[in-house]
């Protein structure tokens, strides 16, 4: 059930940000999300998993703290950051 939540909630995200390509890849007890749209803003980034903190195309901004919440139930860390082009979330 966390797995979904936490796919949902990415998806939901990705789908808004990204601008043609959303890659899933999974290796060595790592899930990584990334995709092809805009950076995260420098001033967000930091809080991107805090409630009601949203990018510019957000609609409520809980997507994210929901998930990290979920992954911090079972002891996974999320962690996102900015690449030449498109942003890269990782779960371990």
């Amino acid at each position: 059930m966390i797995f979904k939540t936490v796919i949902d909630n990415m998806f939901g995200n990705f789908v808004v940000y990204a601008d043609k390509e959303i890659k899933v890849k999974i290796k060595n007890k790592k899930i990584e999300f990334s995709n092809d749209g805009p950076n995260i803003e420098k001033n967000l980034i930091n809080e991107i998993f805090t409630q009601y903190r949203k990018g510019i195309n957000g609609k409520f901004g809980l997507g994210l703290s929901i998930v990290k919440q979920s992954l911090n139930l079972y002891n996974y860390t999320i962690k996102v950051k900015n690449m030449k082009k498109g942003v890269l979330f990782e779960i371990e």
